[in-house]
C-alpha cells in the first residue's frame, strides 16, 4: 500500500452528513460557494424538469438537490455511494414528507444500480473524485435516456480550484481538477453534446464549471429530422 492509499479516505465512507450539512449553513465562505453553485445549476436547468419527468441524481449526499428536484418531476431516482447519506437523506425526506425520491445504495462508474434509462441526470460535486472523468461520464450517459439532459460539475484548474485542492488534501480526500476544455471534450467523446456552461464561485474564474449537455439521438433519428 502506497503513501497515497494510506493517507486518503475511501470517498464512500469520507463524509460525516450533519458536519457537511453545518458548514453549507453556517459557515461564510461555504454558503456563499452553494449559493453560487446552484444559482448556475437552476440558470442551467431552466424550465426542466418536466413535471411527468423520471430524474437520475447520482451522489446526492444531503439532498440540497434532491428536494428541489423532488417538487419539480415525478420521480427522483437518488444513487448515493454513503451509508452515512443515505441514513441522513432518508430521515431528510420522511420529515418533509416526500415520497418520489427512490433511495439506492451505488457508485461510479461500475456500480450505478440502475437498469433504466432517465429523462434527465445531475451529479453535483462527485466527479470531482473521478480520476478517469471519461469512465464516469460515460457510466452516467450510459443512464440518460436519447435526447435527454444533464447537469455536472467539475472543479476548475484556477486559483480557487487549486486552494480547493489543497483543503481537500488535508481533510485526506483527492480530488481531480479539469480545463472547460477537457470537459467538454470528455462529454462529447461519450455522446453527450455540450449546450451550455457556467463556472461558479467566488471569483470571476470560478472554483466549479457547470455544464448542460444533451443526449444524442441514434443516427437514424437525427436523420429523419433533417
Amino acid at each position: 500500500m502506497g503513501l497515497r492509499d494510506r493517507w486518503f479516505h475511501a470517498i464512500d465512507v469520507a463524509w460525516t452528513p450533519n458536519l457537511y450539512e453545518w458548514g453549507f449553513q453556517r459557515v461564510p465562505l461555504d454558503v456563499a460557494i452553494r449559493a453560487r453553485e446552484e444559482a448556475a445549476v437552476f440558470a442551467l436547468l431552466g424550465t426542466l424538469p418536466r413535471p411527468d419527468s423520471r430524474i437520475l441524481e447520482v451522489g446526492p449526499g444531503t439532498g440540497h438537490y434532491t428536494t428541489q428536484l423532488a417538487h419539480r418531476c415525478a420521480e427522483v431516482v437518488a444513487v448515493d455511494s454513503s451509508p452515512q447519506m443515505r441514513t441522513y437523506l432518508q430521515a431528510r425526506l420522511d420529515q418533509e414528507g416526500l415520497t418520489n425520491v427512490d433511495l439506492r445504495a451505488g457508485r461510479l462508474p461500475d456500480e450505478l444500480n440502475v437498469t433504466e434509462q432517465f429523462d434527465g441526470m445531475l451529479t453535483v460535486g462527485v466527479l470531482n473524485y473521478a480520476e478517469d472523468l471519461e469512465r464516469a461520464l460515460r457510466s452516467l450517459a450510459a443512464a440518460v435516456k436519447p435526447g435527454g439532459w444533464a447537469i455536472f460539475t467539475v472543479p476548475l484548474t484556477t486559483r480557487e480550484g487549486w486552494v480547493y485542492l489543497f483543503t481537500e488534501i488535508i481533510t485526506r480526500r483527492y480530488a481531480w481538477l479539469r480545463s472547460p476544455e477537457e470537459a467538454m471534450a470528455t462529454a462529447e467523446a461519450v455522446g453527450l453534446r455540450v449546450r451550455r456552461m457556467a463556472s461558479a464561485g467566488l471569483s470571476p474564474a470560478g472554483l466549479t464549471l457547470v455544464v448542460y449537455a444533451e443526449k444524442d439521438l441514434p443516427d437514424s433519428t437525427q436523420e429523419g429530422a433533417v
